[in-house]
């Protein structure tokens, strides 16, 4: 896996402007050999090309290629061109850009493309056969814990506690409430600097739905409280997943029946006068933005030609629709090498509007 890195290092070297990518360096080498590369290189590094040559060699530059080349492959939007790319990786050492593309394929396909759950089950298989087990399950690991915090049945529990006003600044000392988006950037925290992730991070921010739906929070509460109450939940006309822990839902449920037997419900039952408001519950929509603000800021510290890329990407293809538009342009200009704003320079909201 050491070779992708060896090209890294040399592009590194290479005075800022003469390639845009890296994958341009790699064209020009194709081209014109590695030698043309020598008399850019500043003086001193090396004493001769010879040297040059023998730390950059032929072989390194052809494992480049290749790495690039597949991960072309599993870049792709055509299933059978992944399906081809998990097939080549087979057979060669694999980059940890093209491991980290393979690991995200393990787990965004069981997630968002059912249909097509054949290719989480291939880069899977792939995964365990390349000895890396430990690391996957750390992923696997990160990835579980990262989601639950932006999932909207998580914020709406902190909602519904904030609701019940049991978690606000006066009862803890500190403001408690968002304890979804502390977790989430307590975590991302840990992967600062780390590229390893940028596929799945990107995927986040492609996949999220930033938007809030009364309706479909009203029916998720119902969810919620139904747990709390009897530690199940209904499905398909009748009661069943038996939770041993619903401590969250639990919680809900107890405050908001406290609070009604204090008579702080406005004489409704405990469960009407929480989705009495439910079409209020813009924290839910806000915490979920900041949150993928937060990812942007993180991403925005891999310093990676394939972040820049991927990001530069996904806002063409969201356009101006996103309402943190704002923010993933000046996560792009961090990546290009240039002085971004302050996050802190955006409004409260991070420029999100409902």
């Amino acid at each position: 896996m050491s070779s992708h890195k060896d090209l890294n290092s040399l592009y590194e070297l290479i005075p800022e402007g003469v390639f845009e990518s890296l994958e341009e360096m790699l064209e020009v080498i194709d081209s014109e050999g590695i030698d043309s590369l020598f008399d850019i290189i500043p003086e001193g590094i090396f004493e001769n090309v010879e040297e040059f040559r023998e730390t950059f060699g032929l072989k390194m530059v052809e494992e480049a290629k290749v790495s690039q080349n597949l991960n072309d492959f599993l870049d792709s939007n055509d299933d059978g061109l992944i399906r081809m790319g998990i097939s080549m990786a087979e057979n060669v050492d694999l980059s940890d850009e093209s491991m980290s593309i393979i690991f995200n394929l393990s787990l965004s396909y069981s997630r968002h493309f059912e249909s097509t759950k054949s290719i989480c089950e291939s880069a899977e298989k792939l995964i365990l056969s390349k000895d890396v087990e430990g690391k996957y399950e750390e992923y696997v690991a990160f990835v579980n814990d990262f989601e639950d915090t932006f999932s909207t049945y998580s914020l709406l529990i902190d909602w519904a506690l904030n609701m019940a006003a049991m978690r606000t600044a006066a009862f803890h000392g500190q403001d408690s409430g968002h304890t979804s988006r502390e977790t989430a950037v307590s975590l991302l925290k840990k992967i600062e600097g780390n590229s390893f992730y940028t596929d799945y991070l990107i995927s986040c921010l492609k996949n999220v739905y930033l938007d809030f739906d009364g309706g479909d929070c009203r029916e998720m509460m119902g969810d919620i409280w139904e747990i709390g109450e009897n530690g199940t939940f209904w499905k398909d006309g009748k009661r069943t997943g038996v939770l041993t822990y619903p401590k969250k839902e639990k919680e809900v449920f107890d405050v908001l029946t406290k609070k009604a037997e204090d008579g702080q419900t406005y004489g409704l039952d405990p469960f009407d006068y929480l989705v009495d408001s439910i079409y209020e519950a813009y924290d839910v929509y806000f915490d979920k933005c900041k949150i993928m603000v937060e990812v942007l800021k993180t991403v925005s510290t891999f310093q990676s030609d394939r972040s820049l890329k991927l990001l530069e990407n996904l806002l063409d293809e969201k356009g101006g629709d996103s309402p943190i538009y704002g923010q993933m342009e000046n996560a792009i200009v961090i990546l290009s090498g240039k002085q971004g704003k302050d996050w802190d320079s955006f409004d409260l909201n991070f420029g999100v509007y409902l």
